[in-house]
């Protein structure tokens, strides 16, 4: 096995850092910039939601995941039945919440 002196063990401590330093933020940084450790925003969405499926005569069968890729908050809404009806979108920065229907009603 070969030997290293101090100097290089202090380079490859050095290189070590740097990618740390500046890989880190890659991971950290999408996190906390879209919202995923913000509780009082997922409660936002939630509150959306919830309104959503009272004027429209559902309810949000779970609470809101959120899509990291988007940003955007979903949720499922299903009808009096228990069937899944809508498919709930929620942006936060717009306040805007998109539904999509599940099911062909022309069926």
């Amino acid at each position: 096995m070969e030997r290293t002196n101090g100097k290089e063990k202090i380079v490859k401590a050095v290189l070590l850092a740097v990618l740390l330093l500046f890989a880190a933020p890659a991971f950290v940084f999408p996190l906390v910039g879209s919202g995923a450790l913000d509780p009082a925003e997922k409660a936002q969405a939630q509150r959306a939601f919830a309104s959503w499926a009272e004027s429209n005569g559902g309810a949000v069968s779970a609470s809101p995941t959120k899509d990291f890729k988007t940003g955007w908050y979903e949720a499922v809404v299903r009808d009096e039945t228990g069937t899944p009806a809508y498919s709930l979108r929620y942006d936060a920065d717009t306040e805007l919440v998109i539904a999509e229907p599940l099911m062909d009603e022309s069926k």
